[in-house]
């Protein structure tokens, strides 16, 4: 996809193929370092895939920062790699942060995997009564990653794909990787809302 293009368009459905299995949808929403280069889109889908199986059995927040060689720096890490059910948040992002600067995707039979890059803005618009409890906990990460960047001139990553089993992660965050999540300097150290 081209810069410029239209997240609103990037709905769960974008990301089934033939091949899919289960109905979650894995998102990674960090922080990225203002007018950095960004890694290769097949590293980033390695990156979040290997930090989603690494980052709950961290312990050191040290540790963090060789999960992948991206984190802090270019992309400081806002949440765990996040899973919602049969819901994407790029339609939530757009809506809420305008258009982004920039939009890539990768497809093939197996998998696909996008990204897009916001500077941050006020978020004026508040969830609804009736979001989900999924949309509800984006919206709670990306104020949170719209002040962040704002306050330290970064801007916003979203990458996604689809995900992995949500029941599993009804167990909550491992509570040391949790606080280690917190020192390392994450604004929130869960993947799914309780």
């Amino acid at each position: 996809m081209q810069p410029n293009s239209d997240a609103k368009q990037l709905k769960f459905e974008r990301f089934v193929t033939k091949w899919t299995v289960g109905d979650t949808f894995a998102y990674w929403l960090c922080l990225l370092r203002r007018d950095s280069k960004l890694p290769a889109i097949q590293e980033l889908a390695s990156a979040m895939s290997s930090q989603c199986d690494i980052e709950e059995q961290m312990c050191d927040p040290v540790g963090f920062s060789v999960i992948h060689p991206y984190s802090p720096d270019p992309l400081m890490p806002v949440a765990p790699v996040s899973v919602a059910k049969r819901w994407s948040p790029f339609p939530t992002a757009e809506k809420s942060l305008g258009q982004c600067s920039k939009l890539e995707m990768e497809e093939n039979d197996h998998l696909v995997f996008a990204y897009a890059v916001w500077a941050p803005t006020w978020i004026a618009d508040t969830p609804g009564k009736s979001f989900s409890k999924d949309r509800r906990h984006f919206h709670f990460l990306l104020t949170s990653a719209s002040v962040a960047a704002a306050a330290n001139g970064m801007d916003i990553f979203l990458a996604g794909r689809i995900g992995w089993d949500y029941e599993t992660e009804q167990t909550g965050m491992n509570p040391e990787a949790a606080v280690a999540m917190l020192t390392f300097g994450y604004l929130f150290p869960d993947r799914i809302p309780r």
